[in-house]
């Protein structure tokens, strides 16, 4: 989407996770989007065996307020056995570096944060998320920054 932004700026958010659907569907069987789990529909949801292997949602970024708020509508999406949890934020702004500071500040005043993952790309944040009232049931979260500026 980075490489071909003219291609997916004139997209919403949701004809953007369809086209991240068919990418998933070559790699994994029975990828769903809109699918029920938990407290409502996640965007992306990849089955795997008897649970599944990770749940996502799509959002385009519009500051902070509405990142915290994703990060809550995934969260309760998720049931105990969701471990791996996925949030892929589209950026239209220029200024990704303000961005990916202002998401990491976010994520780490979040009550479910438990501490950083090291990873090797700079447009990824990876954390250790607790279940609420569980601090001792953990998951990973990643969120990925696709930016395709205006």
């Amino acid at each position: 989407m980075e490489k071909t932004p003219e291609t997916y700026r004139p997209m919403d958010e949701p004809a953007r996770r369809n086209v991240l659907l068919a990418v998933l569907n070559d790699g994994f069987a029975g990828v769903v989007g809109e699918a029920f789990n938990a407290s409502g529909k996640t965007d992306l949801l990849v089955p795997f065996e008897d649970g599944n292997l990770f749940i996502g949602e799509c959002k385009i970024w519009d500051g902070k307020e509405s990142f915290s708020g994703a990060l809550d509508q995934l969260f309760g999406y998720r049931t105990w056995r969701d471990s791996k949890l996925a949030l892929v934020v589209f950026v239209p702004q220029k200024a990704l570096t303000n961005v990916l500071k202002t998401a990491r500040s976010a994520l780490e005043a979040h009550e479910e944060f438990a501490g950083w993952i090291d990873h090797p790309h700079e447009t990824e944040l990876r954390c250790r998320v607790t279940w609420p009232g569980d601090p001792e049931k953990v998951g990973t979260l990643t969120v990925i920054f696709a930016h395709i500026p205006r």
